[in-house]
């Protein structure tokens, strides 16, 4: 079975706009579906500290630190999306292996961890998507392929404009970001993209045999 939706890709885009086109580190594949994370919640006293945690998070696959600067909205909607997903994606073997699970442990995941882990998950395969052919050269001594140079990560946000609690701007690659001022920290907020696309997870089609 394989997924027809798109839209936690879609979701994740304006975060992964920043970071597709950077060299991935090695730690990139932890903690998308694995145990607790302890860490420090970074309060971002700017929008620009808040979306660089964002994509500190997704780079490094950890659920609960990409939650936490989500705000408020955005978390019980992704939550409820994420509730709503389990059906399709239980009965999804492309992703389930996508996310390291087995369907079981998709219907005893909360709605919270399954849509962090798809969103993370969805950005590692459009990361090695863009990296396809990158790889070193088995005969070059170590030498990159051509067109391949390590890039210097930036997640410098573009066009920023604050009015009150809430701010709005572009990422690197200019897709629209949206924040919002909670508890005196800044926190993304994707409630928009959330509220306009349905979950379409459910919608699973046969894959067609090779002719």
């Amino acid at each position: 079975m394989t997924m027809t939706s798109t839209w936690p890709l879609r979701l994740g885009a304006a975060v992964l706009g920043a970071v597709l086109s950077f060299s991935i580190p090695a730690s990139a594949g932890d903690g998308c579906c694995g145990g607790k994370e302890e860490e420090k919640v970074v309060a971002a006293a700017t929008p620009q500290e808040c979306f660089d945690a964002v994509a500190a998070a997704v780079m490094s696959g950890k659920k609960e630190a990409l939650w936490a600067q989500l705000s408020a909205k955005s978390q019980e909607l992704a939550a409820k999306k994420g509730e709503e997903c389990k059906e399709g994606v239980s009965k999804c073997e492309d992703t389930q292996k996508m996310l390291g699970v087995t369907a079981e442990q998709v219907k005893e995941m909360s709605g919270k961890d399954l849509m962090a882990a798809l969103l993370i998950a969805k950005a590692k395969a459009m990361m090695a998507k863009q990296h396809e052919g990158c790889e070193e050269k088995k005969d070059g001594c170590g030498e990159k392929a051509a067109g391949c140079e390590e890039k210097k990560m930036s997640t410098e946000i573009q066009d920023l404009k604050i009015d009150g609690d809430k701010a709005t701007a572009k990422c690197p690659m200019g897709q629209p970001l949206a924040f919002v001022k909670e508890k005196d920290a800044w926190k993304f907020d994707i409630t928009a993209m959330l509220e306009k696309d349905c979950c379409e997870e459910g919608k699973c089609e046969e894959k067609k045999p090779a002719q």
